[in-house]
């Protein structure tokens, strides 16, 4: 695949601006599908199996290209700027075809420079990333679920990408005194999560209470008095899948109370 934008924790990996440090990668191989974790169940009489679960586990990301100088002392200053811009782990791998920007979470596994006796000035390499198995969007989209809201409400909207997503919920308690317990529930498959008054500092729900249930790093926090804290739920982290999502809020009251929900997500692609 060619490349217009290629970057490692910021690093640029396509650079021909500057004769002395040029970077050339050519082509990198990521649009495959990642490693999948496919446990069997077989059968002790029949012949087969019986799929149990699947998950995906990795991808290997494989970019290769050139280094390029001006002077072998100029080569062995780039190689090592090269090498030491690898070094570190769990960073943001960022790929543009021309398409638009993608992101994985990647480490460098491996670093291979077949190098020939004729290699003055120009270095050939491949840098194999060990990648989390799909990549996100670089900016994230926001839904709003609802505003004012006084009684149970639902709200549908499409999710982009390819691979299921872990939204971030926020509700903001404009009127909360008479709340019971805010629940949220996907209808398409099932999952829900609730926040009861209870889990909070005052067992009680307070005007002005931003609580945030973060689904990727499975917190629910509550921010009050411009302090964050984190505080208990029942239920588990829903995600969106792709296509068409509908949401049901329950707000569970004694008496009036006034609600603003919305998410944000990240596109995920396999």
């Amino acid at each position: 695949m060619s490349i217009v934008n290629l970057s490692y924790n910021s690093y640029n990996l396509q650079t021909t601006t500057d004769l002395a440090n040029t970077i050339m990668s050519r082509d990198i191989l990521h649009r495959h599908l990642g490693n999948k974790n496919i446990i069997l169940r077989s059968d002790t009489i029949r012949d087969g199996f019986d799929v149990v679960s699947v998950n995906y586990s990795q991808k290997l990301i494989t970019v290769r290209g050139l280094l390029k100088s001006n002077s072998v002392a100029n080569l062995r200053i780039l190689r090592d700027a090269f090498m030491n811009a690898l070094r570190p782990n769990e960073k943001n791998l960022d790929i543009n075809d021309g398409s638009g920007t993608i992101r994985y979470n990647a480490s460098v596994q491996s670093v291979d420079i077949p190098e020939e006796f004729w290699n003055i000035t120009t270095l050939p390499f491949s840098i194999e990333f060990l990648a989390q198995p799909f990549a996100k969007a670089t900016s994230y989209t926001s839904v709003t679920l609802g505003t004012n809201e006084g009684a149970d409400f639902s709200h549908t909207f499409t999710v982009t990408g390819t691979y299921k997503t872990k939204p971030t919920i926020t509700f903001v308690v404009d009127d909360g005194d008479n709340l019971n317990y805010i629940e949220l529930e996907n209808g398409e498959n099932l999952d829900w999560i609730r926040v009861a008054k209870e889990a909070l500092p005052t067992d009680l729900f307070v005007d002005g209470d931003h609580i945030e249930i973060n689904c990727e790093n499975e917190t629910v926090r509550l921010l009050r008095a411009a302090a964050w804290t984190n505080v208990d739920f029942t239920g588990i982290f829903p995600y969106l899948i792709i296509g068409s999502n509908k949401l049901n809020i329950t707000l569970n009251k004694s008496a009036a109370v006034q609600v603003d929900a919305s998410l944000i997500y990240y596109p995920t692609y396999l």
